[in-house]
């Protein structure tokens, strides 16, 4: 909005995987690459060449990508501990899955609230306690799925009728009513102008 992008550039994903196999992948592979050169050239073989170090000017930048490093480290643990909490690229989708048609829900009656379904999700979004989903949060990978052993969870359409408002006689002849009366009112209005 400002112009200045320095802070997407830092949390964004597709930017830090750069930064790690920039600064962390590509320093070992090189290191990797002149010890085994090393270990050849003694042995008279001349296989691989070295490979030139550019050390990095910059070693806040390495800090950050060591960081980034890890949380995915971390993530094995704790799930999408990154995703979750700071990455602008996952706050965004989680907004925008307010507005989704379809989403991930739990049957009460058919939850027997044994928390397979809680073990296995890589968000972290659901409490089977509770029987509660924290949508903005769901990848939509459906782990749940496949572990619940009473189809417990479905995907349904987000916005329902409910069911008192579908099946409720007395709401349906409220309206009928009132629909009868405005139109009755209508035509006898009419009748009188036609009169006068």
């Amino acid at each position: 909005m400002f112009g200045v992008s320095i802070g997407f550039n830092l949390l964004d994903p597709y930017s830090n995987f750069g930064r790690i196999i920039g600064n962390i992948i590509r320093p070992i592979s090189i290191g990797s690459n002149n010890l085994i050169t090393a270990v050849l050239e003694s042995l008279n073989l001349y296989l691989l060449s070295p490979l030139e170090f550019k050390r990095n000017k910059y070693f806040f930048i390495f800090i950050f990508a060591f960081n980034i490093w890890i949380n995915i480290f971390l993530s094995f643990y704790y799930g999408r501990l990154y995703c979750n909490t700071i990455c602008p690229v996952g706050t965004f989708l989680g907004l925008i899955s307010k507005f989704s048609l379809f989403k991930i829900g739990i049957i009460e009656s058919n939850c027997i609230e044994c928390g397979d379904c809680e073990t296995v999700c890589k968000s972290s979004c659901i409490e089977s306690s509770t029987k509660y989903i924290d949508f903005s949060r769901c990848v939509g990978c459906f782990n749940c799925f496949d572990v619940c052993p009473s189809i417990g969870i479905s995907y349904q359409p987000r916005y329902t009728f409910s069911k008192s408002l579908e099946h409720s006689p007395d709401k349906r002849n409220f309206f009928k009513n009132v629909g009868v009366f405005i139109l009755g009112s209508y035509l006898i209005l009419k009748a009188q102008e036609k009169n006068n």
